[in-house]
């Protein structure tokens, strides 16, 4: 009981600052999906056929493109191709790679480019196409920041406003070409804005603040972080404040999270920015008899948009 009333004041707090807010002037990441169909009637390369497609960027950020193929013949067959992309401006050509055809979990191509400038990006979907060939090239792509980004000699505050500008975008930073290594490409072993490991969460940062707490520290570590995020989102008019119990949290989707206290930033639009987080959450482990039982707690700052 006695930590649900400072979080009841900050919230308090928080509306008195209402008439603020930093987000008014962000640009939120330019996305975007095509499905591109190449055939016989496509142009010709060689002993290849391609098609392409041409993205203006509104801002010389990171291009994050996935591209992934499917091939289907006379036989109604469905495979995954081998096929061959460029990526290329008026100046500067930044991919030129075959893609081999994969056995396993599909033919998939990811990566990040810095742009210098917001020269048009020119996208070449190049395939080995016969007579009854048609190859589907399946595109989604971002252009913003990365969660891998420079923050020496920033304080905690600063990489933490950084952070919040960042779950439109899914915190990119995959390079690989495999779905299921996500979640371990984005790691910060000292920390983003706390002194312990931080990491991509899903579509966002997760951030570390207490580990092997008991109960009563992993209260008042929630605590103090429910303080200091208020106090670092104070220029950010969040309204939006909730308070999960035990309860309620067993039937929501955090899992072993004990305590979660959730801010939501949303445009005039309705669009999500940024949901943050502080929770308790339960190391679970099991007993000599077997049985499941709650043996300690780690507290933590989640930033994504879902």
């Amino acid at each position: 009981m006695k930590y649900i009333l400072p979080v009841l004041l900050l919230c308090c707090f928080l509306n008195g600052f209402a008439q603020k807010d930093k987000t008014t002037s962000w640009v939120l990441p330019q996305k975007g999906h095509s499905t591109i169909a190449v055939t016989i009637n496509s142009k010709a390369l060689d002993k290849n056929h391609y098609e392409q497609i041409e993205i203006t960027p509104k801002n010389a950020k990171v291009f994050h493109f996935s591209v992934s193929a499917g091939s289907s013949g006379f036989s109604n067959s469905f495979s995954d191709p081998s096929f061959t992309v460029q990526v290329k401006t008026k100046n500067k050509v930044f991919i030129n790679e075959y893609v081999a055809e994969k056995e396993f979990f599909g033919t998939t191509y990811k990566r990040n480019i810095v742009l210098p400038n917001t020269d048009a990006i020119c996208i070449f979907f190049i395939a080995n196409i016969t007579k009854d060939d048609t190859t589907r090239f399946f595109l989604d792509y971002t252009i913003g920041d990365t969660a891998e980004l420079n923050y020496d000699n920033k304080t905690p505050q600063e990489v933490f406003e950084e952070m919040l500008r960042l779950p439109p975008a899914g915190s990119m930073n995959i390079a690989g070409d495999n779905d299921f290594l996500e979640f371990g490409k984005l790691n910060f072993p000292n920390g983003l804005f706390a002194e312990k490991s931080a990491a991509k969460d899903g579509f966002g940062v997760f951030q570390t603040t207490g580990e092997r707490l008991n109960k009563t520290a992993a209260q008042k570590y929630v605590a103090d972080w429910n303080k200091k995020i208020v106090t670092w989102l104070t220029d950010y008019n969040v309204s939006d404040i909730k308070k999960y119990t035990p309860t309620q949290l067993k039937e929501h989707y955090y899992g072993t999270d004990d305590e979660v206290t959730e801010y939501k930033k949303t445009n005039a639009q309705g669009e999500i920015l940024f949901i943050v987080r502080v929770f308790i959450r339960s190391n679970i482990v099991k007993t000599k008899a077997g049985v499941t039982g709650t043996d300690d707690y780690n507290t933590g700052v989640s930033i994504t948009q879902y």
